[in-house]
């Protein structure tokens, strides 16, 4: 039996006897509980599985309470400032590694650094830790990687003679070759706030830049770069000309998640354009899918090394600076990376996990777990409050697809939001 089956299997006997509510922790008050935390997570779809964890290392922390909230993705930030501003703000929470130093900055998070020894240091892979530190102290824990990979079907590329593309002009081609034999090339989300396909032009940007060298640009890294010289407007303007050509489908702005998926499962695209995270939704849906999976990264241009690019162990969770039980919090904190813990998670959620020697058994999940270690390398952590920067340039993403806007002018709007953006976080 493998590491983590035995706690597998009793925090499964656990769940089923739990609703499947996010919110449980209070209905679950125990007389003897001398400290509840207030904790939030962005899982709704594993909540039963979060649920076992949190009450088993409620167990082995005698006095805890754990009242557990959970909302979709899209919340947390919404969530987050109406608990701040009504002073009843998470004791512990999820946040995303790249806000990390805007966090900090709002003097929102509890340095970590007295609680970190190395013993739970070492259960970290190499560099996940310094995604949450600013200016070398330690303000989040990582959780779980994230990265935007592409799915294909294998079964299909055989039979068509198809090479999963070494370039990003070999993967033009190959969108173009799977256009003309009646497919979708690659199916990806649009909607909400142009998503996957946002990511993309992200994904191609960042090969640009790194061909030009930038890529250890300070000002990159923080995200402070308000001077692009064409980066920004050429990585929009292939993922706009890839649209033209229907290499995404028809009005890919409209396809949500759940309708990308669908497009790939069903067999009418032959890829999907999607974040490591999405493989829980795959393999749930089984019933679609009579082919293999297989995975690859976007090439760059020409060849040469791949990048994981903006991926990091970006789902992560800190501690709120005004928490009355920081011991406690980081007893909680130390439960959810524990070995056990984090085998369970990933089997359950299929996911890779920024801690070390974690149990998979799903081949395509170990493939992901292989892309990380190229994970952190291009990491950028602004350094100032973004505001509603991220929605604002999320809309002008759908502003340019759907009008006729420049690329030129793309990336100067951009540039002027990241520019607003620093000049609010400075008055």
């Amino acid at each position: 039996m493998k590491r983590g089956k035995c706690f597998l299997l009793g925090a499964l006997c656990l769940a089923l006897t739990l609703t499947a509510a996010c919110t449980s922790g209070a209905e679950r008050a125990r007389d003897n509980a001398e400290v509840s935390l207030r904790f939030l997570h962005i899982w709704p779809e594993h909540s039963e599985v979060m649920e076992a964890i949190v009450r088993d290392i409620e167990e082995q922390n005698d006095g805890l309470q754990v009242d557990i909230d959970c909302v979709e993705w899209a919340d947390l930030e919404r969530t987050l400032s109406t608990a701040y501003a009504s002073d009843s703000m998470y004791d512990v929470f999820f946040m995303y590694g790249n806000h990390v130093g805007s966090m900090q900055k709002q003097d929102r998070l509890l340095l970590l650094d007295e609680y970190m020894n190395e013993e739970w240091a070492q259960r970290f892979e190499d560099g996940a830790l310094d995604e949450y530190r600013v200016d070398g102290q330690l303000y989040g824990i990582p959780y779980r990687g994230s990265g935007v990979v592409v799915i294909y079907n294998r079964d299909l590329f055989k039979r068509m003679g198809w090479r999963t593309p070494g370039s990003m002009e070999e993967l033009s081609a190959l969108m173009q070759l799977a256009l003309v034999d009646g497919y979708i090339p690659m199916s990806a989300a649009g909607r909400p706030n142009g998503f996957e396909l946002d990511s993309l032009r992200s994904i191609i940007t960042q090969y640009i830049s790194r061909d030009a060298g930038l890529l250890d640009d300070p000002e990159l890294q923080t995200g402070r770069k308000t001077d692009w010289q064409g980066e920004l407007a050429a990585g929009a303007q292939a993922v706009k000309t890839w649209a033209n050509r229907g290499f995404f489908g028809a009005n890919p702005l409209t396809v949500d998640q759940e309708t990308a998926m669908d497009r790939f499962l069903s067999g009418k695209a032959t890829m999907l354009l999607c974040n490591t995270n999405e493989l829980y939704q795959l393999r749930t849906q089984s019933t679609y899918m009579p082919f293999e999976l297989g995975g690859f990264l976007i090439p760059g241009f020409k060849g040469g090394d791949p990048l994981l690019s903006g991926a990091s162990y970006q789902d992560g969770f800190a501690v709120w600076s005004g928490t009355q039980h920081a011991e406690q919090a980081v007893a909680l904190l130390k439960g959810l990376t524990s070995p056990e813990a984090s085998d369970v998670w990933a089997e359950n959620t299929m996911s890779v996990m920024a801690t070390k020697n974690e149990a998979l058994e799903d081949e395509l999940l170990k493939e992901f777990d292989a892309y990380f270690n190229l994970a952190g390398r291009q990491h950028v952590s602004p350094d100032y409050v973004l505001g509603d920067s991220d929605s604002l340039k999320a809309q002008l993403f759908v502003d340019f697809m759907t009008s006729d806007m420049t690329a030129d002018a793309y990336e100067k709007n951009f540039e002027t939001i990241t520019k607003n953006a620093i000049a609010a976080a400075e008055r």
